[in-house]
């Protein structure tokens, strides 16, 4: 996936999230967090 990719998927899963912490439940799941190398799962 491309950043601007990750950046509207971000975006998307934010629209849609009840709260903050569903909001990085959700991220999570996906693969849209950063790792610890800062690079999200969905990268690799």
């Amino acid at each position: 996936m491309t950043d601007e990719q990750i950046r509207k998927a971000r975006l998307a899963v934010a629209r849609s999230a009840l709260d903050a912490e569903d909001c990085r439940l959700l991220l999570d799941m996906l693969g849209l967090v950063p790792g610890d190398d800062g690079m999200p799962p969905v990268t690799r």
